[in-house]
């Protein structure tokens, strides 16, 4: 059974969510002009549709329950004619925005809302487009979404919020720890090729994994643990199936130079990591849980 299927598909035997809600917000910048074909208006399916500027945000949640999205659209003027969709992992393919999609709210100008249920782990992609073509070649919209639910709202990428200068996250790299470390994967195969390490669709925030060849065949999995109050170190564990060359980086995010790389030669086995040493908690710009 293919990966996506089976995550969207998880038993939501998983615990049911409380009367409290967690809220995670973000601003952001959309440009008039881009490469996105929307093809979803009123609910209705286009055979096409003038190209459009989108953003991505890549998020996973702790807690299954319903999940309420908002895009806020009226800080320019009057506001735009915006369109949220909702995928299942990473956009694969702009020229097919129909691939994956799993939610699509159309609302009135200045303001679109969906509601939807999330599965823990499952690793969503919230694109904010505009529904119809606005303004000037390369004109600038800005505007405010919000996600509330039962559960915490983690953003899975790097450059966590609010450092961020961008929303896109391609699947190369995952934020761990509460938004404090990023970890990422280089690899080389017996051929030569060079590439990067993909992140598996499914999260949490102290562990993931990478694939390099195929989404369903998993090679390297990273964890972190907060040990600052055992031996006043963050501790990084790596376990990988695979004999390719690959070097695993950790790194915190405030600070990028401090960090840890992990080597696996070409041809050997790789051997599992137990760096119980690896981050000395004194030296880290923000302790997680702080």
């Amino acid at each position: 059974m293919p990966l996506r299927l089976l995550v969207a598909i998880l038993l939501p035997a998983l615990l049911a969510p409380t009367a409290l809600s967690e809220t995670f917000t973000y601003e952001d910048r959309l440009r008039s002009s881009g490469d996105f074909e929307p093809r979803i208006v009123d609910g209705q399916i286009l055979p096409s549709l003038e190209r459009a500027g989108y953003r991505g945000l890549s998020f996973w949640v702790d807690r299954y329950g319903t999940y309420t999205i908002t895009s806020d659209q009226r800080i320019f003027e009057d506001g735009f004619d915006g369109l949220l969709a909702l995928y299942l992992g990473p956009l694969e393919d702009r020229n097919q925005p129909l691939d994956d999609l799993l939610a699509v709210a159309d609302g009135p100008t200045g303001s679109t809302e969906m509601t939807v249920t999330l599965t823990p782990g499952v690793l969503y992609y919230l694109v904010t487009t505009f529904a119809r073509p606005s303004g000037p070649d390369g004109f600038t919209f800005d505007f405010t979404n919000t996600i509330t639910g039962p559960g915490r709202i983690r953003w899975s990428g790097c450059n966590a919020p609010p450092d961020s200068t961008h929303f896109f996250d391609f699947g190369t790299d995952m934020n761990l720890l509460e938004d404090t470390f990023c970890a990422l994967v280089e690899w080389k195969d017996f051929a030569g090729n060079l590439s990067v390490g993909r992140t598996v669709a499914f999260r949490s925030d102290r562990s993931g994994q990478f694939w390099f060849f195929d989404e369903e065949n998993w090679e390297v999995q990273v964890k972190l643990v907060n040990g600052c109050a055992v031996n006043g170190h963050v501790w990084v564990f790596v376990a990988a199936t695979t004999n390719v060359e690959f070097d695993l980086t950790v790194l915190e995010q405030r600070s990028p130079g401090n960090a840890r790389t992990y080597h696996n030669p070409l041809g050997q086995t790789a051997q599992t990591v137990t760096d119980t040493t690896a981050f000395p908690c004194a030296d880290l710009t923000r302790v997680p849980g702080d």
